[in-house]
Protein backbone atom coordinates (compact mmCIF):
# COMPACT_ATOMS: atom_id res chain seq x y z
CA UNK A 1 0.00 0.00 0.00
CA UNK A 2 2.93 2.21 0.97
CA UNK A 3 4.47 1.47 -2.53
CA UNK A 4 1.62 2.48 -4.43
CA UNK A 5 0.95 5.52 -2.55
CA UNK A 6 4.24 6.64 -3.23
CA UNK A 7 3.94 5.12 -7.12
CA UNK A 8 0.74 8.00 -6.94
CA UNK A 9 2.74 10.60 -5.48
CA UNK A 10 5.12 10.82 -7.69
CA UNK A 11 3.11 10.67 -11.02
CA UNK A 12 0.84 13.55 -9.50
CA UNK A 13 4.13 15.83 -8.58
CA UNK A 14 4.28 18.60 -11.03
CA UNK A 15 8.61 17.90 -10.99
CA UNK A 16 8.00 14.56 -12.94
CA UNK A 17 5.21 16.15 -15.88
CA UNK A 18 7.89 16.30 -18.76
CA UNK A 19 8.68 12.37 -18.32
CA UNK A 20 5.33 11.66 -19.38
CA UNK A 21 5.41 14.45 -21.82
CA UNK A 22 8.74 12.77 -23.46
CA UNK A 23 6.97 9.18 -23.62
CA UNK A 24 3.57 10.26 -24.85
CA UNK A 25 5.82 11.65 -27.81
CA UNK A 26 8.20 8.65 -28.36
CA UNK A 27 5.01 6.30 -28.22
CA UNK A 28 3.27 8.48 -30.79
CA UNK A 29 6.17 8.58 -33.00
CA UNK A 30 5.94 4.85 -33.37
CA UNK A 31 2.00 4.86 -33.96
CA UNK A 32 2.76 6.86 -36.68
CA UNK A 33 5.96 5.13 -37.94
CA UNK A 34 4.16 1.76 -38.04
CA UNK A 35 1.28 2.78 -39.28
CA UNK A 36 1.17 0.27 -42.44
CA UNK A 37 1.28 -2.16 -39.18
CA UNK A 38 -2.39 -1.90 -38.48
CA UNK A 39 -1.49 -4.02 -34.38
CA UNK A 40 1.40 -2.16 -33.94
CA UNK A 41 0.42 1.58 -34.66
CA UNK A 42 -3.29 0.79 -32.22
CA UNK A 43 -0.71 -0.47 -29.60
CA UNK A 44 1.82 2.22 -29.10
CA UNK A 45 -0.82 4.94 -29.83
CA UNK A 46 -2.85 3.39 -26.79
CA UNK A 47 0.09 3.43 -24.64
CA UNK A 48 0.55 7.34 -26.13
CA UNK A 49 -3.05 8.05 -25.11
CA UNK A 50 -2.41 6.86 -21.59
CA UNK A 51 0.60 8.92 -20.98
CA UNK A 52 -1.49 11.84 -22.70
CA UNK A 53 -3.80 11.86 -20.24
CA UNK A 54 -1.12 11.77 -17.40
CA UNK A 55 0.47 14.60 -18.69
CA UNK A 56 -2.46 16.81 -20.08
CA UNK A 57 -2.80 20.57 -18.93
CA UNK A 58 -6.78 20.66 -19.42
CA UNK A 59 -7.44 19.79 -16.06
CA UNK A 60 -5.34 19.82 -12.68
CA UNK A 61 -4.10 15.74 -12.80
CA UNK A 62 -5.59 15.07 -9.15
CA UNK A 63 -8.90 16.13 -9.84
CA UNK A 64 -11.45 13.77 -10.97
CA UNK A 65 -12.80 14.61 -13.91
CA UNK A 66 -16.16 15.15 -14.35
CA UNK A 67 -18.92 12.63 -16.81
CA UNK A 68 -18.80 15.13 -19.62
CA UNK A 69 -14.97 14.92 -19.25
CA UNK A 70 -15.28 11.43 -19.02
CA UNK A 71 -17.22 10.61 -22.00
CA UNK A 72 -15.35 12.95 -24.25
CA UNK A 73 -12.07 11.51 -23.42
CA UNK A 74 -13.87 8.03 -23.74
CA UNK A 75 -14.95 9.01 -27.44
CA UNK A 76 -12.11 10.18 -28.37
CA UNK A 77 -9.71 7.70 -26.95
CA UNK A 78 -11.95 4.88 -28.66
CA UNK A 79 -12.36 6.78 -32.16
CA UNK A 80 -8.78 7.13 -32.22
CA UNK A 81 -7.51 3.48 -31.04
CA UNK A 82 -10.72 2.03 -33.78
CA UNK A 83 -9.41 3.88 -36.26
CA UNK A 84 -5.93 4.63 -36.00
CA UNK A 85 -6.07 5.88 -40.05
CA UNK A 86 -3.69 8.60 -41.28
CA UNK A 87 -6.19 11.40 -41.13
CA UNK A 88 -7.30 10.99 -37.79
CA UNK A 89 -3.65 10.90 -36.38
CA UNK A 90 -3.30 13.98 -38.65
CA UNK A 91 -5.95 15.76 -36.73
CA UNK A 92 -5.29 14.64 -33.79
CA UNK A 93 -1.07 15.94 -34.26
CA UNK A 94 -2.85 19.56 -34.78
CA UNK A 95 -4.60 18.82 -31.47
CA UNK A 96 -1.09 18.52 -29.27
CA UNK A 97 0.36 20.97 -31.28
CA UNK A 98 -2.28 23.49 -30.29
CA UNK A 99 -2.02 22.43 -26.78
CA UNK A 100 1.92 22.44 -26.67
CA UNK A 101 2.32 25.79 -28.07
CA UNK A 102 -0.40 27.28 -26.37
CA UNK A 103 1.00 26.59 -22.80
CA UNK A 104 1.99 29.86 -21.05
CA UNK A 105 5.68 28.86 -19.21
CA UNK A 106 6.79 31.14 -16.33
CA UNK A 107 10.10 29.33 -16.13
CA UNK A 108 13.16 29.03 -18.91
CA UNK A 109 12.68 25.61 -18.23
CA UNK A 110 9.52 25.01 -19.02
CA UNK A 111 9.91 27.22 -22.45
CA UNK A 112 12.52 24.79 -23.59
CA UNK A 113 10.37 22.14 -23.00
CA UNK A 114 7.70 23.62 -25.00
CA UNK A 115 9.82 24.07 -27.57
CA UNK A 116 11.75 21.35 -27.90
CA UNK A 117 7.79 19.54 -28.33
CA UNK A 118 6.91 21.99 -30.67
CA UNK A 119 9.43 20.51 -32.88
CA UNK A 120 8.81 16.92 -32.35
CA UNK A 121 5.29 17.39 -33.47
CA UNK A 122 6.45 19.41 -36.07
CA UNK A 123 8.61 16.97 -37.27
CA UNK A 124 6.32 13.96 -36.80
CA UNK A 125 3.29 15.84 -38.61
CA UNK A 126 5.26 17.22 -41.59
CA UNK A 127 7.97 14.30 -41.91
CA UNK A 128 5.88 11.41 -41.02
CA UNK A 129 2.28 11.62 -40.78
CA UNK A 130 1.52 13.89 -43.75
CA UNK A 131 3.83 11.58 -46.48
CA UNK A 132 2.11 8.62 -44.78
CA UNK A 133 -1.47 11.13 -45.59
CA UNK A 134 -0.27 11.32 -49.02
CA UNK A 135 0.49 7.77 -49.81
CA UNK A 136 3.75 9.26 -50.47
CA UNK A 137 7.51 8.57 -49.67
CA UNK A 138 10.30 11.21 -48.12
CA UNK A 139 12.69 9.61 -51.36
CA UNK A 140 15.56 9.94 -49.43
CA UNK A 141 16.84 7.26 -46.82
CA UNK A 142 18.94 9.75 -44.98
CA UNK A 143 16.51 11.93 -44.46
CA UNK A 144 14.15 9.65 -42.56
CA UNK A 145 16.71 8.48 -40.67
CA UNK A 146 17.78 12.58 -39.75
CA UNK A 147 13.69 12.78 -38.91
CA UNK A 148 13.70 9.58 -37.00
CA UNK A 149 17.25 9.59 -34.73
CA UNK A 150 15.76 13.89 -34.08
CA UNK A 151 12.83 13.33 -32.97
CA UNK A 152 14.09 10.76 -30.30
CA UNK A 153 17.02 13.09 -29.47
CA UNK A 154 13.90 15.81 -28.88
CA UNK A 155 12.47 13.12 -26.77
CA UNK A 156 15.14 12.55 -24.71
CA UNK A 157 16.20 16.24 -23.97
CA UNK A 158 12.89 16.52 -23.04
CA UNK A 159 13.57 13.46 -20.16
CA UNK A 160 16.47 14.20 -19.18
CA UNK A 161 16.05 18.10 -18.15
CA UNK A 162 16.61 18.93 -14.64
CA UNK A 163 14.02 19.65 -12.82
CA UNK A 164 14.57 22.24 -10.16
CA UNK A 165 12.48 24.80 -9.49
CA UNK A 166 8.91 23.64 -10.51
CA UNK A 167 6.24 25.27 -9.60
CA UNK A 168 3.08 23.06 -8.83
CA UNK A 169 0.50 25.03 -10.55
CA UNK A 170 2.74 26.34 -14.04
CA UNK A 171 0.08 26.02 -16.75
CA UNK A 172 -2.23 28.26 -18.49
CA UNK A 173 -3.97 27.43 -21.85
CA UNK A 174 -3.63 30.76 -24.40
CA UNK A 175 -6.52 29.68 -26.50
CA UNK A 176 -5.45 31.75 -29.26
CA UNK A 177 -1.74 31.02 -29.73
CA UNK A 178 -3.05 27.38 -29.61
CA UNK A 179 -5.49 28.29 -32.77
CA UNK A 180 -2.62 30.26 -34.38
CA UNK A 181 -0.07 27.54 -34.21
CA UNK A 182 -2.49 24.76 -35.65
CA UNK A 183 -3.14 27.53 -38.69
CA UNK A 184 0.29 28.03 -38.72
CA UNK A 185 0.68 23.69 -38.70
CA UNK A 186 -2.21 23.28 -41.36
CA UNK A 187 -0.85 25.77 -43.69
CA UNK A 188 2.76 24.25 -44.04
CA UNK A 189 1.16 20.86 -44.26
CA UNK A 190 -1.77 21.54 -47.05
CA UNK A 191 0.69 24.25 -48.76
CA UNK A 192 3.40 21.62 -49.08
CA UNK A 193 0.97 18.78 -50.76
CA UNK A 194 -0.82 21.40 -53.11
CA UNK A 195 2.53 22.97 -53.95
CA UNK A 196 4.05 19.10 -54.66
CA UNK A 197 1.09 18.47 -56.82
CA UNK A 198 1.17 21.88 -58.60
CA UNK A 199 4.75 22.04 -59.29
CA UNK A 200 5.38 18.02 -60.12
CA UNK A 201 7.94 17.71 -57.44
CA UNK A 202 9.12 15.91 -54.29
CA UNK A 203 7.57 16.63 -51.16
CA UNK A 204 10.70 17.54 -49.34
CA UNK A 205 11.45 19.83 -52.20
CA UNK A 206 7.67 21.51 -51.58
CA UNK A 207 7.98 21.28 -47.76
CA UNK A 208 11.16 23.78 -47.93
CA UNK A 209 9.57 25.85 -50.65
CA UNK A 210 6.88 26.68 -48.89
CA UNK A 211 8.15 27.02 -45.54
CA UNK A 212 10.78 29.42 -46.87
CA UNK A 213 7.71 31.31 -49.16
CA UNK A 214 5.75 31.65 -45.81
CA UNK A 215 8.61 32.98 -44.30
CA UNK A 216 9.53 35.64 -46.58
CA UNK A 217 5.92 36.75 -46.81
CA UNK A 218 5.88 37.37 -43.14
CA UNK A 219 9.02 38.90 -43.00
CA UNK A 220 8.19 41.42 -46.31
CA UNK A 221 4.68 42.15 -44.49
CA UNK A 222 6.15 43.01 -41.40
CA UNK A 223 9.00 45.14 -43.23
CA UNK A 224 6.33 47.37 -45.28
CA UNK A 225 3.84 47.69 -41.63
CA UNK A 226 7.35 48.39 -39.35
CA UNK A 227 8.19 51.58 -42.71
CA UNK A 228 4.92 53.38 -42.77
CA UNK A 229 4.27 52.72 -38.89
CA UNK A 230 7.78 52.98 -37.81
CA UNK A 231 5.79 49.71 -35.24
CA UNK A 232 7.12 45.67 -35.92
CA UNK A 233 3.74 44.05 -36.86
CA UNK A 234 4.45 41.30 -34.59
CA UNK A 235 4.99 43.96 -31.58
CA UNK A 236 1.53 46.20 -32.95
CA UNK A 237 -0.27 42.46 -32.98
CA UNK A 238 1.17 41.85 -29.24
CA UNK A 239 0.10 44.89 -28.15
CA UNK A 240 -3.46 44.53 -29.59
CA UNK A 241 -3.78 41.05 -27.84
CA UNK A 242 -2.78 42.03 -24.53
CA UNK A 243 -5.49 44.20 -24.53
CA UNK A 244 -7.78 41.42 -25.10
CA UNK A 245 -10.31 40.59 -22.26
CA UNK A 246 -9.26 36.99 -21.09
CA UNK A 247 -5.48 37.07 -20.63
CA UNK A 248 -3.63 36.98 -17.39
CA UNK A 249 -3.96 40.51 -16.77
CA UNK A 250 -8.04 39.82 -16.01
CA UNK A 251 -7.04 36.93 -13.85
CA UNK A 252 -4.66 39.40 -12.15
CA UNK A 253 -7.17 42.33 -11.47
CA UNK A 254 -9.54 39.51 -10.00
CA UNK A 255 -7.15 38.39 -7.70
CA UNK A 256 -6.32 41.69 -6.36
CA UNK A 257 -10.00 42.65 -5.81
CA UNK A 258 -10.40 39.40 -3.60
CA UNK A 259 -6.95 40.07 -1.57
CA UNK A 260 -8.72 43.53 -0.74
CA UNK A 261 -12.04 41.91 0.23
CA UNK A 262 -10.04 39.44 2.24
CA UNK A 263 -9.28 42.64 4.83
CA UNK A 264 -5.31 41.91 4.07
CA UNK A 265 -2.70 44.67 5.82
CA UNK A 266 -0.91 47.12 3.63
CA UNK A 267 1.84 45.69 3.78
CA UNK A 268 0.81 42.16 2.68
CA UNK A 269 -1.54 43.33 0.20
CA UNK A 270 1.16 45.47 -1.44
CA UNK A 271 3.46 41.92 -1.19
CA UNK A 272 1.17 39.72 -2.95
CA UNK A 273 0.10 41.77 -5.75
CA UNK A 274 3.85 42.39 -6.85
CA UNK A 275 4.60 38.94 -6.43
CA UNK A 276 1.15 37.73 -8.63
CA UNK A 277 2.53 40.37 -11.12
CA UNK A 278 5.48 38.29 -11.22
CA UNK A 279 3.66 35.71 -12.41
CA UNK A 280 2.96 36.87 -15.80
CA UNK A 281 5.81 36.04 -17.95
CA UNK A 282 7.03 39.03 -19.20
CA UNK A 283 8.62 40.30 -15.98
CA UNK A 284 11.45 39.16 -14.38
CA UNK A 285 11.70 41.25 -11.79
CA UNK A 286 10.12 44.23 -9.11
CA UNK A 287 11.77 46.77 -7.12
CA UNK A 288 8.73 49.41 -5.28
CA UNK A 289 10.21 52.49 -3.17
CA UNK A 290 7.91 54.30 -0.93
CA UNK A 291 8.22 56.25 2.55
CA UNK A 292 6.62 53.18 3.90
CA UNK A 293 7.58 50.25 1.70
CA UNK A 294 10.80 49.11 0.16
CA UNK A 295 10.53 45.62 -2.03
CA UNK A 296 12.96 44.13 -4.17
CA UNK A 297 11.51 40.99 -5.83
CA UNK A 298 12.33 38.67 -8.53
CA UNK A 299 15.50 39.14 -10.22
CA UNK A 300 16.87 41.76 -12.08
CA UNK A 301 17.49 41.97 -15.71
CA UNK A 302 18.86 44.91 -18.15
CA UNK A 303 15.89 45.86 -19.49
CA UNK A 304 14.33 48.70 -17.06
CA UNK A 305 11.23 50.48 -17.18
CA UNK A 306 10.63 53.06 -14.32
CA UNK A 307 6.93 53.95 -13.14
CA UNK A 308 6.63 56.96 -10.77
CA UNK A 309 3.21 57.03 -8.63
CA UNK A 310 3.17 59.99 -6.74
CA UNK A 311 5.29 58.95 -3.75
CA UNK A 312 6.02 55.44 -4.65
CA UNK A 313 9.07 54.67 -7.53
CA UNK A 314 8.54 51.43 -9.05
CA UNK A 315 11.45 49.59 -11.08
CA UNK A 316 10.02 46.72 -13.57
CA UNK A 317 13.02 44.49 -15.09
CA UNK A 318 12.26 42.16 -18.29
CA UNK A 319 14.22 40.22 -20.36
CA UNK A 320 13.89 42.82 -23.41
CA UNK A 321 12.61 45.98 -24.31
CA UNK A 322 8.30 46.19 -24.13
CA UNK A 323 6.73 48.24 -26.89
CA UNK A 324 4.36 51.42 -26.10
CA UNK A 325 1.40 49.66 -25.38
CA UNK A 326 2.71 46.88 -23.34
CA UNK A 327 4.74 49.52 -20.98
CA UNK A 328 0.68 51.25 -20.90
CA UNK A 329 -0.66 48.16 -19.76
CA UNK A 330 2.21 47.85 -16.87
CA UNK A 331 1.71 51.87 -15.93
CA UNK A 332 -2.00 50.43 -15.67
CA UNK A 333 -1.50 47.75 -13.21
CA UNK A 334 0.92 49.68 -11.26
CA UNK A 335 -1.02 53.04 -10.82
CA UNK A 336 -4.01 50.26 -10.04
CA UNK A 337 -2.19 48.37 -7.23
CA UNK A 338 -0.63 51.90 -5.48
CA UNK A 339 -4.51 52.96 -5.35
CA UNK A 340 -5.21 49.92 -3.85
CA UNK A 341 -2.46 50.01 -1.68
CA UNK A 342 -2.87 54.24 -0.55
CA UNK A 343 -6.65 52.87 0.08
CA UNK A 344 -5.87 50.01 2.52
CA UNK A 345 -3.22 52.15 4.10
CA UNK A 346 -5.93 54.70 4.29
CA UNK A 347 -8.39 52.38 6.24
CA UNK A 348 -5.55 51.65 8.57
CA UNK A 349 -5.22 55.00 9.71
CA UNK A 350 -8.89 55.51 9.86
CA UNK A 351 -8.97 52.60 12.11
CA UNK A 352 -6.17 53.85 14.24
CA UNK A 353 -7.86 56.74 14.24
CA UNK A 354 -11.47 55.59 15.37
CA UNK A 355 -9.73 53.19 17.87
CA UNK A 356 -7.78 56.57 19.31
CA UNK A 357 -10.95 58.15 19.16
CA UNK A 358 -12.97 55.43 20.99
CA UNK A 359 -10.43 55.45 23.87
CA UNK A 360 -10.69 59.11 24.07
CA UNK A 361 -14.07 59.16 24.41
CA UNK A 362 -14.31 56.49 27.27
CA UNK A 363 -11.85 58.10 29.06
CA UNK A 364 -13.37 61.37 28.76
CA UNK A 365 -16.77 59.97 29.69
CA UNK A 366 -15.37 58.27 32.62
CA UNK A 367 -13.34 61.13 33.89
CA UNK A 368 -16.43 62.98 33.66
CA UNK A 369 -18.31 60.05 35.34
CA UNK A 370 -15.58 59.62 38.53
CA UNK A 371 -16.01 64.05 38.70
CA UNK A 372 -19.62 63.88 38.98
CA UNK A 373 -19.14 60.88 41.99
CA UNK A 374 -16.63 63.10 43.53
CA UNK A 375 -18.88 66.00 43.51
CA UNK A 376 -21.77 63.79 44.98
CA UNK A 377 -19.13 62.73 48.03
CA UNK A 378 -18.19 66.44 48.76
CA UNK A 379 -22.30 66.90 48.94
CA UNK A 380 -22.13 64.33 51.62
CA UNK A 381 -19.39 65.73 53.32
CA UNK A 382 -20.75 69.25 53.52
CA UNK A 383 -23.98 67.89 54.81
CA UNK A 384 -22.15 66.06 57.28
CA UNK A 385 -19.66 69.44 58.45
CA UNK A 386 -22.88 71.20 58.90
CA UNK A 387 -25.08 68.69 60.64
CA UNK A 388 -25.88 69.54 64.35
CA UNK A 389 -25.98 66.43 66.89
CA UNK A 390 -29.31 66.18 67.21
CA UNK A 391 -29.32 65.66 63.66
CA UNK A 392 -27.56 62.28 63.91
CA UNK A 393 -29.92 59.78 63.10
CA UNK A 394 -31.25 61.72 60.05
CA UNK A 395 -27.55 62.03 58.71
CA UNK A 396 -27.27 58.02 59.69
CA UNK A 397 -30.10 57.43 57.67
CA UNK A 398 -29.11 59.56 54.77
CA UNK A 399 -25.56 58.05 54.53
CA UNK A 400 -27.16 54.38 54.69
CA UNK A 401 -29.21 55.40 51.40
CA UNK A 402 -26.18 57.39 49.78
CA UNK A 403 -23.34 55.36 50.61
CA UNK A 404 -24.09 52.07 49.01
CA UNK A 405 -25.24 54.14 45.88
CA UNK A 406 -22.20 55.83 45.45
CA UNK A 407 -19.99 52.24 46.12
CA UNK A 408 -22.30 50.83 42.84
CA UNK A 409 -21.97 54.15 40.61
CA UNK A 410 -17.83 53.63 41.61
CA UNK A 411 -18.52 49.86 40.74
CA UNK A 412 -20.20 50.48 37.84
CA UNK A 413 -16.99 53.01 36.57
CA UNK A 414 -14.76 50.34 37.07
CA UNK A 415 -16.66 47.73 34.97
CA UNK A 416 -16.48 50.63 32.31
CA UNK A 417 -13.26 51.09 32.34
CA UNK A 418 -12.48 47.30 31.77
CA UNK A 419 -14.98 46.84 28.97
CA UNK A 420 -15.54 50.51 27.43
CA UNK A 421 -18.43 49.18 24.63
CA UNK A 422 -20.47 47.81 27.48
CA UNK A 423 -23.97 49.60 28.36
CA UNK A 424 -25.63 49.56 31.89
CA UNK A 425 -29.79 48.72 30.64
CA UNK A 426 -30.22 48.93 34.67
CA UNK A 427 -34.20 50.29 34.81
CA UNK A 428 -35.50 51.73 38.08
CA UNK A 429 -38.75 53.17 38.90
CA UNK A 430 -39.14 56.73 38.70
CA UNK A 431 -40.20 57.59 41.96
CA UNK A 432 -37.65 55.84 43.53
CA UNK A 433 -35.36 57.46 41.43
CA UNK A 434 -37.09 60.56 42.22
CA UNK A 435 -36.11 60.08 45.78
CA UNK A 436 -32.59 59.68 45.19
CA UNK A 437 -32.07 62.39 43.40
CA UNK A 438 -33.75 64.84 45.90
CA UNK A 439 -31.12 62.86 48.91
CA UNK A 440 -28.15 63.58 47.02
CA UNK A 441 -29.08 67.69 46.31
CA UNK A 442 -31.31 67.96 49.54
CA UNK A 443 -28.85 70.46 51.02
CA UNK A 444 -28.30 72.79 48.26
CA UNK A 445 -30.76 75.50 46.88
CA UNK A 446 -32.73 73.59 44.25
CA UNK A 447 -36.41 73.04 44.03
CA UNK A 448 -37.94 69.64 42.98
CA UNK A 449 -41.31 69.69 41.33
CA UNK A 450 -42.96 66.64 40.39
CA UNK A 451 -46.57 64.86 40.55
CA UNK A 452 -45.04 61.55 42.26
CA UNK A 453 -48.44 60.39 41.75
CA UNK A 454 -47.84 59.93 37.79
CA UNK A 455 -44.11 58.29 38.26
CA UNK A 456 -45.78 54.92 40.06
CA UNK A 457 -45.03 51.66 38.10
CA UNK A 458 -43.05 53.92 35.49
CA UNK A 459 -39.31 52.43 34.66
CA UNK A 460 -36.31 55.15 33.24
CA UNK A 461 -33.19 54.25 32.40
CA UNK A 462 -30.36 54.58 35.55
CA UNK A 463 -27.57 55.40 33.92
CA UNK A 464 -29.25 57.93 31.39
CA UNK A 465 -30.95 59.81 34.00
CA UNK A 466 -28.10 59.71 36.81
CA UNK A 467 -25.40 61.10 34.03
CA UNK A 468 -28.25 63.81 32.95
CA UNK A 469 -29.22 65.49 36.21
CA UNK A 470 -25.36 65.58 37.33
CA UNK A 471 -24.34 67.21 34.38
CA UNK A 472 -27.19 69.49 34.36
CA UNK A 473 -27.22 70.09 38.27
CA UNK A 474 -23.81 70.73 38.28
CA UNK A 475 -23.39 73.26 35.68
CA UNK A 476 -26.44 75.27 36.80
CA UNK A 477 -24.87 74.76 40.33
CA UNK A 478 -21.59 76.56 39.13
CA UNK A 479 -23.52 79.60 38.03
CA UNK A 480 -25.01 79.73 41.60
CA UNK A 481 -21.62 79.75 43.24
CA UNK A 482 -21.18 82.95 40.68
CA UNK A 483 -24.05 84.22 41.95
CA UNK A 484 -26.19 83.82 45.09
CA UNK A 485 -29.17 85.23 43.58
CA UNK A 486 -29.40 82.40 40.85
CA UNK A 487 -32.42 79.83 41.68
CA UNK A 488 -32.46 76.45 40.30
CA UNK A 489 -35.45 73.97 39.89
CA UNK A 490 -35.71 70.57 38.41
CA UNK A 491 -39.20 68.99 37.27
CA UNK A 492 -40.68 65.42 36.54
CA UNK A 493 -42.92 64.38 34.34
CA UNK A 494 -44.45 61.61 32.29
CA UNK A 495 -45.18 61.92 28.49
CA UNK A 496 -46.76 58.68 26.43
CA UNK A 497 -45.48 56.46 29.57
CA UNK A 498 -41.46 57.54 29.45
CA UNK A 499 -40.30 60.18 31.94
CA UNK A 500 -39.10 63.77 31.41
CA UNK A 501 -36.47 65.51 33.22
CA UNK A 502 -36.21 69.29 32.81
CA UNK A 503 -33.40 71.68 34.53
CA UNK A 504 -34.22 75.38 35.08
CA UNK A 505 -32.54 78.08 36.15
CA UNK A 506 -32.23 81.87 36.26
CA UNK A 507 -28.77 82.71 35.41
CA UNK A 508 -26.83 83.81 32.50
CA UNK A 509 -28.11 82.59 28.74
CA UNK A 510 -26.35 80.42 27.08
CA UNK A 511 -24.04 82.28 24.01
CA UNK A 512 -25.45 81.29 20.70
CA UNK A 513 -21.97 80.11 19.02
CA UNK A 514 -22.38 77.80 21.88
CA UNK A 515 -25.84 76.60 22.16
CA UNK A 516 -25.45 75.66 18.39
CA UNK A 517 -23.10 73.04 19.04
CA UNK A 518 -24.13 72.34 22.82
CA UNK A 519 -24.92 68.80 22.56
CA UNK A 520 -23.36 68.08 18.87
CA UNK A 521 -19.55 68.16 19.95
CA UNK A 522 -17.41 69.49 22.39
CA UNK A 523 -17.40 73.33 23.61
CA UNK A 524 -14.72 74.78 25.86
CA UNK A 525 -16.51 76.72 28.19
CA UNK A 526 -15.34 78.61 31.57
CA UNK A 527 -18.60 77.14 33.34
CA UNK A 528 -17.66 73.82 32.31
CA UNK A 529 -20.79 73.21 29.89
CA UNK A 530 -19.56 71.26 26.88
CA UNK A 531 -17.92 67.57 26.90
CA UNK A 532 -20.69 66.11 29.21
CA UNK A 533 -23.40 67.45 27.91
CA UNK A 534 -22.19 65.97 24.11
CA UNK A 535 -21.71 62.57 26.44
CA UNK A 536 -25.22 62.86 27.94
CA UNK A 537 -26.37 63.52 24.08
CA UNK A 538 -24.72 60.55 22.74
CA UNK A 539 -26.11 57.85 25.90
CA UNK A 540 -29.37 59.58 25.27
CA UNK A 541 -29.55 58.34 21.69
CA UNK A 542 -28.60 55.02 22.67
CA UNK A 543 -31.87 54.82 25.34
CA UNK A 544 -34.10 56.56 22.44
CA UNK A 545 -34.02 59.43 23.93
CA UNK A 546 -32.77 63.46 22.93
CA UNK A 547 -31.51 66.81 25.26
CA UNK A 548 -32.95 69.42 23.79
CA UNK A 549 -32.20 73.32 25.20
CA UNK A 550 -35.90 74.46 25.44
CA UNK A 551 -35.71 78.25 26.54
CA UNK A 552 -32.39 80.33 26.54
CA UNK A 553 -32.94 83.65 27.94
CA UNK A 554 -31.32 85.81 29.69
CA UNK A 555 -33.09 84.07 33.34
CA UNK A 556 -34.50 81.91 31.61
CA UNK A 557 -32.43 79.15 30.99
CA UNK A 558 -34.13 75.74 30.39
CA UNK A 559 -32.79 71.97 28.89
CA UNK A 560 -34.99 68.56 28.92
CA UNK A 561 -34.66 65.54 28.17
CA UNK A 562 -37.35 63.71 26.69
CA UNK A 563 -37.86 60.31 25.03
CA UNK A 564 -37.35 60.49 21.09
CA UNK A 565 -40.26 61.72 18.59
Amino acid sequence: MKKHNALIEWIYNPVNRHYFLGLSLVTLHFSVLFISKYQFSVAFFLIHFGFFLVWQPLWQRATEIGLRGFITLGVCGIGLIILPSQLILTVWLLMLLGLTGGQESRTKRNRIINLLAISTLFLILLLEAMPALLAIKLGSSILESITHYAILLFCLLIFFLPTKNVRKKEDYIDYLRSVSIILIASLLAVGSALWMYRGNIGYPEALFQTLIFISVFIILLNWLWSSQSGVSIFQQLWNSYLLNLGTPFEKYLLSLSQKVNEGASASDFLEFALNKLLDLDWLSGIAWKSPNEDLQLGIKQPCLTTFEEQDASVCIYTTQKIGPTFELHIKLLVALIHHFYQAQVYNEQLEQHARIEAIHQTGARLTHDMKNILQAVQSLSEIIKISTPDQAEELMQLLKRQLPELSNRMQLTVEKLKAPGKRDDTKLLANIWWQQLQDRYGNRQVEFISNTAKLDNILLPKELFDNVAENLLENASYKQKMDRNIQISVSIGVLEHKVVLSVWDSGSAIPEEKADHLFHKAVKSKTGLGVGLYQSQQLSKQHGYSLKLQRNQPGDVCIELRPQV
